[in-house]
């Protein structure tokens, strides 16, 4: 009978031992997910960020601040001292580049974000060359970026990458017609030829490749929902799709107005935000995926019980490329800057993104995707 009572006891205490442990992680898990050694600092260090607080790429730019400024807490608790300065340029690249010169003349910055979306980095490039100031931009990759510089940097895993795991999408969907449909842009370019690619691999058929213009307002899709009508005509079972927040949600409310069975693979976590902030309403019968980096889950929860709020698309880059480049510059001794990132010697740093590797292109070598069902 002792020997009962001592076996519950003990196994009680493994119980709260491990649920403390696990309670610990949950909590620290936005502070441990890097493989790095941040040091407490006296002297400030000065990161600069030039994003689009406001005009058409504003959603995604804010959402990148989201992702630097709990970084900066997340440091601040660690000790390290960062003084982050922002520069608005309104999505216009004019304005990107006066507000790169006027952080280097009166900032100083050790290091520059930025900017959000690929036609703003490649005006960005020549600034950012002639100054020699090391950029990390976190929704980029060198796919649609299109200027020339060594001191670039993407924070975002290629979409080249998303090849392997949309193969592997269509075949365990056993989809035979499938059609690709991309918001007309670089980025949403970029995802045709892995889209065209992982059809082929996967034995299915491309019925059409339909590209739509922007639209900012979430009631009018314009050609968006011409695009889904003519999907469901044409007896399409699955739909490889590009799009920002506001093009996405007209996509899913239209197909959930024409009750269309066709499944669909988004190559962006955007709808994933949208569905936790109640943007949209996604169940389990829409058959809706989307293709995210391996860790951004870990870091909306994170996020999550921080804020009391989910966060946007690219807030987690944003929050990986704080961290890495103060993980950088406190680690590369006497190395420049842009070597020490391109080094195949240095420390990497692991964040929600993936592991930050870099080629001499400046994106992240081994880029990985994975897929999950919204519901």
């Amino acid at each position: 009978m002792k020997n009962k009572k001592n076996i519950f006891i003990a196994v009680v205490g493994i119980i709260i031992v491990v649920s403390v442990v696990l309670m610990g992680f949950k909590d620290n898990y936005a502070s441990s997910v890097n493989n790095s050694n941040f040091k407490a600092n006296n002297q400030e260090i000065v990161i600069g960020a030039v994003l689009s607080e406001t005009g058409m790429a504003s959603i995604d730019g804010n959402n990148i601040k989201s992702g630097i400024e709990f970084a900066k807490e997340e440091l601040a608790k660690k000790g390290v001292k960062v003084r982050v300065v922002y520069e608005d340029d309104q999505t216009n690249p004019k304005n990107t580049v006066t507000a790169i010169q006027k952080l280097v003349d009166i900032n100083h910055p050790q290091a520059l974000i930025g900017p959000t979306w690929s036609f703003l980095a490649d005006a960005a490039g020549p600034i950012v060359e002639k100054n020699k100031l090391v950029t990390i931009s976190p929704a980029n990759t060198s796919e649609f970026v299109t200027t020339n510089t060594d001191y670039f940097f993407f924070g975002a895993p290629k979409n080249t990458a998303k090849e392997v795991e949309t193969t592997k999408w269509i075949k365990e969907r056993d989809l035979k017609r499938i059609a690709i449909v991309v918001e007309k842009s670089g980025w949403g370019e970029s995802h045709i030829v892995p889209f065209e690619n992982a059809i082929k691999n996967a034995g299915a058929e491309l019925v059409f490749t339909e590209r739509f213009n922007f639209s900012q307002n979430t009631t009018d899709g314009g050609d968006l929902k011409t695009i889904i009508l003519k999907a469901k005509e044409s007896g399409v079972d699955g739909i490889l799709y590009t799009g920002f927040d506001q093009s996405t949600a007209v996509l899913i409310g239209k197909k959930q107005e024409l009750k269309a069975d066709f499944q669909i693979l988004m190559a962006t976590e955007i709808p994933l935000g949208l569905q936790k902030r109640g943007v949209v309403h996604i169940t389990d019968a829409d058959n809706m995926f989307a293709l995210i980096p391996q860790d951004s889950q870990s870091f909306n929860e994170a996020y999550k019980a921080r804020y009391n709020e989910y966060p946007g698309s690219y807030a987690d880059r944003g929050y990986d490329s704080l961290m890495l480049l103060v993980s950088a510059l406190q680690n590369k001794g006497n190395m420049n800057l842009k070597d020490y990132l391109k080094s195949n010697s240095s420390p990497k740093y692991k964040g929600y993104a993936g592991v930050y590797d870099f080629d001499q292109k400046g994106d992240i070598k081994d880029s990985t995707w994975k897929v999950v069902k919204i519901k």
